[in-house]
């Protein structure tokens, strides 16, 4: 009995080892193919303004309805972001302001770098983990009130 649970243990390991090194390294394809979808969708995406520092309200074309997004949180007014969901209005303020979620489809170099130490227990330098070729994202169909910044991790 004990030598079929030390087998299964093993096993489990090796596959989540191969399984969150494959994913630190961005291998997998249906994140980025998930947040082409999500961008698509955010063209309808009119306006995008600033309210305070950490608020946003962001208006999309069809309704003319504002949706108010909570940068500190990742939070939505709109029906599928409010449970915490990534949805287009956060996609638009990730996209004008640089800001990217938690719960964003994306992962930075530093969420990559985490998974890896999981994986492996030690650490990678987070230079290992740094895109060639940034994502170019074209925003013509949102009004720009002000100039994009940096990506910056929200807590």
């Amino acid at each position: 009995m004990c030598a079929l649970a030390d087998f299964v243990l093993k096993t489990f390991e090796i596959y989540y080892r191969k399984r969150l090194l494959h994913f630190a390294n961005s291998r997998s394809r249906k994140m980025t193919l998930d947040y082409q979808k999500f961008f698509k969708r955010s063209k309808n995406i009119t306006e995008v303004i600033q309210v305070d520092k950490k608020t946003f309200k962001v208006q999309t074309e069809q309704t003319l309805e504002y949706y108010v997004v909570d940068s500190e949180i990742g939070f939505c007014t709109y029906s599928s972001g409010s449970g915490g969901r990534f949805c287009k209005h956060l996609l638009a303020v990730e996209n004008k302001y640089g800001i990217i979620f938690k719960s964003s489809l994306l992962l930075t170099e530093k969420d990559r770098q985490q998974l890896a130490y999981l994986a492996l227990g030690k650490g990678i330098p987070l230079s290992f983990f740094e895109n060639i070729n940034p994502p170019v994202h074209d925003g013509s169909s949102i009004e720009h009130t002000s100039d994009q910044t940096t990506p910056q991790q929200v807590e």
